[in-house]
């Protein structure tokens, strides 16, 4: 914290006619290349930051970071300082190969930012070209995150802004692009992007079907379908009281187990495998703001400790419609469902 200069108290910082150039913060939470103050007030008056950076894998702040104090610059000019992820900014991340293999898809950001866009390579002639921006999907409007969303980030350890994901479809034909709980598809052959259900509620982990016709997603805690041709959805899941979700992983398995998974599709794009969760009898963690006290404060469903867990359970339902039916196991022998699958040679396998 604060290469240069570091308070952790509430003591104001008062600089004038002043020179921070050429410090560094590193380590995994490094901030404030040149100067941190975590609650104290800090004025710059007069002065030049030039040169600084921090480190991290969650830097930030590459000249100045504050806490809950303000921050006031007067005739000062801050220019030339960088925020590096562990010096991998620029580096592609979350690679697809196309089935031809002719074209790599990938996101990366700039070399001194974070902010993750999607690129293109063809593998032939080494031709990159950028394909999409989070400025080109929202116009300069401000990404919104559900709840669920912002800690399944969190338990996968993102930390860059932009883009956060993509899926290529099972033919290679389109690209979701999940953005701001928005759906947005792009059509490879022509790069024409479109929003799939415009106005619909935030939609989280979106996936494709094995036909690539369909397209699953959990919306307020119910698990549903979309048309792409047409864009007609519908809900597979009933509608239940607070607590309970279908086709969303509990904590324990996000945070222990790494898996992300709340739902499966059947080989033949006609079933769906989904869980219910019932974090009713959950014990409940409240987590406040501190850079933010008027925000309402988050209250997460958390299994202390010798306390109870969440209740998951599994049952098949028709994409379609109809009656769905339960997949049973011995809960009290195997409490934890660590991981299921859907192959399309063999069974399904839980």
């Amino acid at each position: 914290y604060g290469g240069g200069i570091y308070s952790n108290g509430l003591a104001a910082i008062t600089l004038q006619n002043s020179v921070l150039s050429g410090n560094t913060t590193t380590g995994k939470y490094s901030t404030g290349g040149a100067l941190f103050s975590s609650s104290g007030a800090v004025l710059l008056s007069n002065c030049t930051v030039l040169g600084n950076s921090t480190s991290g894998d969650y830097a930030c702040g590459g000249a100045i970071a504050t806490g809950s104090g303000p921050l006031t610059v007067q005739n000062s000019t801050i220019t030339g300082n960088y925020t590096s992820g562990s010096y991998a900014n620029g580096a592609p991340r979350a690679v697809v190969l196309t089935s031809d293999h002719r074209e790599a898809l990938f996101l990366r950001s700039g070399p001194r930012d974070r902010v993750d866009a999607l690129w293109s390579v063809d593998l032939r002639t080494g031709v990159e070209r950028r394909l999409l921006t989070a400025e080109e999907l929202l116009h300069g409007a401000s990404e919104q995150l559900t709840p669920e969303e912002r800690a399944r980030r969190e338990r996968l350890r993102l930390n860059s802004r932009g883009l956060a994901g993509f899926t290529l479809s099972p033919d290679g034909a389109t690209i979701l692009v999940p953005f701001s709980g928005r759906l947005f598809l792009v059509t490879r052959a022509t790069g024409a992007v479109r929003e799939l259900t415009p106005g619909a509620p935030p939609a989280n982990d979106p996936r494709f079907s094995p036909d690539s016709r369909q397209l699953a997603c959990v919306r307020d805690g119910a698990l549903w379908v979309i048309d792409l041709a047409s864009g007609a959805q519908h809900r597979i899941t009933p509608e239940e009281g607070k607590g309970i979700t279908w086709g969303l992983p509990e904590f324990v398995a996000q945070e222990e187990m790494d898996r992300f998974e709340g739902y499966w599709w059947s080989p033949d794009s006609r079933e769906l495998l989904v869980q219910r969760t019932d974090e009713s009898v959950v014990e409940t963690l409240t987590i406040a703001d501190p850079f933010s006290p008027s925000t309402p404060p988050l209250v997460y469903a958390y299994p202390f400790p010798g306390k109870r867990n969440a209740e998951v359970t599994l049952a098949v339902f028709p994409v379609a419609g109809g009656a769905s039916r339960p997949v049973t196991w011995d809960h009290a022998r195997f409490p934890y469902l660590c991981i299921a699958q859907w192959p399309s040679q063999g069974p399904m396998t839980l």
